[in-house]
């Protein structure tokens, strides 16, 4: 049986800006398709432009090679949208492209721990962001949002997934995991 994989991610086809976590998911979902689809949360604006991208119609379900994705305006990111999400795609895991992003993992991360949808086992990916130098980066704030998702949101079933063995031992140690809700899986490219 397919399992149902939902993605959130701030970018996602067709920009390309941020093209190396798009490669990554899109690779993903070619390598993995006989033993998972994937849907994508992600926002309908470019990330330097404040209007949607060219091709995409917003706050509607879309198809991109293979990948069902949502294209979510400003007015459509808060609690009940993404529940609503998570609800009608009725996903058998969540998988969160970045761990410092409030809407597209804290959010969706929220719902499941607070009880607002199912429990769905969460995997959360880094991308670099529990680096030494990105960590340095707003460090006050991150701070702060690294002891919220490790004592709120990270829960019981979320793990994380990295692309290294330095970016699993960052993980560990900073979010106080056991190694094993910790894997390491290198990027898959499209």
């Amino acid at each position: 049986m397919v399992k149902h994989i939902l993605v959130f991610t701030r970018y996602f086809a067709p920009v390309y800006e941020a093209s190396g976590p798009i490669q990554s998911i899109v690779g993903m979902a070619n390598a993995l398709s006989d033993r998972y689809r994937f849907s994508v949360v992600t926002s309908a604006y470019d990330p330097r432009k404040p209007k949607t991208y060219g091709e995409v119609e917003p706050d509607t379900w879309q198809d991109y090679q293979g990948i069902r994705i949502y294209y979510a305006s400003h007015g459509n990111r808060g609690w009940g949208d993404m529940r609503a999400r998570i609800k009608e795609s009725n996903p058998d895991i969540l998988y969160s492209q970045s761990f410092f992003d409030p809407i597209f993992t804290g959010l969706p991360l929220a719902l499941v721990q607070f009880g607002a949808v199912s429990k769905i086992p969460r995997l959360i990916a880094p991308r670099g962001e529990l680096n030494l130098g990105a960590l340095a980066i707003s460090a006050g704030r991150k701070k702060i949002y690294l002891a919220l998702m490790k004592h709120v949101l990270l829960g019981r079933g979320a793990q994380i997934h990295t692309t290294s063995d330095v970016e699993m031992t960052s993980a560990v140690n900073l979010l106080g995991l056991p190694v094993e809700r910790v894997h390491v899986a290198n990027n898959i490219k499209a």
